[in-house]
């Protein structure tokens, strides 16, 4: 400790100096006495007295700022230990740890100094590692101030996931990141059931409309069974009478003009529709048992095509193979489901096109394959469903019943039919029938 020289003679010089060395020494209280001679020494140590007063105040108010800024640190520091979020403290430029909280120790199982020796490569799965360089990086520049769903590795190997809002921080002249990691596994699991629920209730909504579309479907198919008897024999009656006579009338004004002979055919064509109306309301509500027989593709195929009238515009390929094994099936009712198949892709060829049809045999299945393909307008996704529901129809003068006794005629006899389709380029109907064996059975 410094004291004042023993050697000053002058006793106010030396309480001067013993002040000076007091104030040296840390005792800021001490202060030298004024005289009354108003010398130039009493305005020295008037000036001493106030320097000292000015350095006690001095130090009072560091203290309290001193005082106040370890109250501040330990309510920071009380903080950082006792919120339940997990906190990190990370620098911008080498994405090490500067600092942990308790939080972020318990959620990942590690110690705070395991924790800042691992760092941000030990804290997250190796393979999501490149997305949460690239999510720090952008809380970095300030592009975002929230990454969620960042994954967390712990300790054991498990992962969970957590949000964390991150903002800019100084730690002793080095820039850094503060994050604040919040788990949100239960949220997440929340979520996840909540999806699961509204699937589980779409499922059973879909359900409950495919019942009452059947329910819809089965009251259809009651007021046809009810009606399709009486009304399909009565309508029958007068057409067979119009038919015969325009028959008649075909063979006794066989000089007729052109335009009685196109109007009688007009009239015929229009019969022949009726009946073929008639005969599909029929089958869809009743299908009679198959007579089956053994009848060749081909040959099947000819007759459907003889029957009908295909316009000019449209050009019929035929791919059926000479040593395809001949069909197992009720011929006049394959017939039916040819005919309907093949006016089907002439309709929707208003404009003109090809209509492909071809057979595959299956020999492993003993089955053979008619595919029906046209090059019309293609039928939407959404319709393709309702295709083989009764009294469906996207045709203005359709009722709605050709597809319905395509289907039933088909696995009557033992067959299966489906339907392929893009909009704007055709559709195909794939029917599949039982082959004969070899003796023809």
């Amino acid at each position: 400790m410094t004291s004042a020289p023993r050697n000053v003679e002058d006793p106010r010089l030396a309480e001067m100096l013993d002040v000076i060395f007091k104030f040296a020494a840390g005792d800021l209280t001490a202060r030298g006495t004024l005289s009354d001679d108003d010398s130039a020494l009493d305005g020295v140590m008037a000036g001493i007295n106030i320097l000292g007063e000015e350095l006690e105040a001095q130090v009072d108010e560091n203290k309290q700022a001193q005082q106040a800024l370890s109250e501040s640190e330990a309510l920071l520091r009380g903080v950082f230990d006792s919120v339940q979020d997990g906190i990190i403290v990370a620098e911008a430029k080498t994405r090490r740890y500067r600092m942990v909280n308790p939080a972020i120790c318990r959620m990942l199982g590690y110690s705070a100094e395991e924790l800042l020796n691992l760092g941000m490569k030990g804290t997250h799965p190796e393979e999501d590692l490149p997305n949460v360089v690239r999510q720090f990086e952008r809380l970095v520049r300030g592009e975002i101030s929230l990454a969620p769903n960042l994954p967390m590795k712990r300790k054991d190997g498990s992962v969970f996931y957590a949000d964390a809002n991150a903002g800019p921080m100084m730690l002793n002249g080095v820039a850094c990141l503060v994050g604040v990691f919040r788990d949100i596994t239960e949220r997440r699991q929340a979520e996840e059931e909540i999806l699961k629920l509204n699937k589980a209730l779409e499922e059973k909504l879909q359900q409950l409309l495919e019942a009452q579309e059947e329910l819809v479907r089965k009251e259809k198919l009651a007021v046809l069974g009810q009606v399709a008897g009486s009304v399909g024999h009565e309508l029958r009656n007068p057409l067979g009478v119009m038919s015969n006579a325009v028959y008649f009338l075909q063979t006794v004004l066989s000089d007729a003009d052109e335009t009685t002979k196109e109007y009688l055919n007009i009239i015929n064509d229009e019969i022949a529709d009726s009946e073929r109306i008639v005969s599909d309301l029929l089958d869809s509500v009743r299908t009679k048992p198959p007579q089956p027989e053994t009848v060749a593709v081909a040959e099947l195929i000819g007759q459907t095509l003889g029957k009908l009238t295909i316009p000019p515009a449209v050009t019929v390929r035929l791919d059926i193979p000479a040593a395809l094994s001949p069909l197992r099936v009720d011929a006049m009712q394959i017939h039916q489901v040819l005919r309907n198949l093949i006016s089907n892709g002439v309709e929707a060829m208003a404009q003109g096109g090809v209509l492909d049809i071809s057979a595959v045999e299956n020999k492993l299945e003993s089955s053979v394959t008619i595919n029906v393909r046209d090059t019309g307008t293609g039928i939407a996704p959404e319709i393709l469903p309702k295709l083989f529901q009764p009294l469906f129809t996207t045709k203005a003068r359709g009722i709605g019943l050709g597809l319905v006794v395509v289907k039933n005629l088909t696995q009557a006899n033992g067959g299966s039919v489906k339907v392929e389709s893009e909009v704007g380029k055709g559709t195909v109907f794939t029917v599949t029938l039982p082959a004969a064996d070899e003796r023809g059975v």
